[in-house]
């Protein structure tokens, strides 16, 4: 604690309670959205392309699970908003790194849905009912 507190003051202490040359809107604005994603160095258009589609699927698959969905999306929204008007986070966006296993999960399960074959039609699987012989 002691290295961590001596540490702060020289790394980003020079940022606090005011802005600075390398920031003049402060660490967080508005006005670092566009530029957190336009200007990252590993989240470009390329790689979010990679990254929503699977999980997005997950969320559709999950949807009988919507409070397990609920927190995974959750974690993976809130990070990317809140990280989005960080100052820092176009210059290196390991803080975005935390919604990374939560979206991870729903790519998985978007996965797994797909797999199964699943998808067509957007509908349930057809269930029989008790007692229901099926034709062989």
């Amino acid at each position: 604690v002691l290295i961590a507190a001596e540490f702060w003051s020289r790394g980003y202490g020079s940022f606090k309670n005011h802005p600075s040359d390398q920031a003049p809107n402060g660490l967080f604005s508005l006005h670092y959205l566009a530029r957190s994603w336009r200007d990252s160095s590993v989240f470009d258009w390329k790689m979010i392309l990679i990254l929503v589609p699977l999980p997005l699927v997950g969320v559709f698959a999950l949807r009988r699970r919507a409070y397990d969905t609920l927190i995974l999306a959750t974690v993976v929204i809130v990070t990317a908003a809140f990280y989005s008007a960080y100052y820092i986070t176009a210059l290196h966006p390991r803080f975005l790194f935390v919604a990374l296993p939560p979206l991870f999960v729903l790519a998985a399960a978007g996965a797994a849905r797909l797999a199964a074959g699943e998808m067509t039609g957007f509908h349930e699987p057809t269930r029989l009912s008790p007692g229901t012989k099926v034709a062989e």
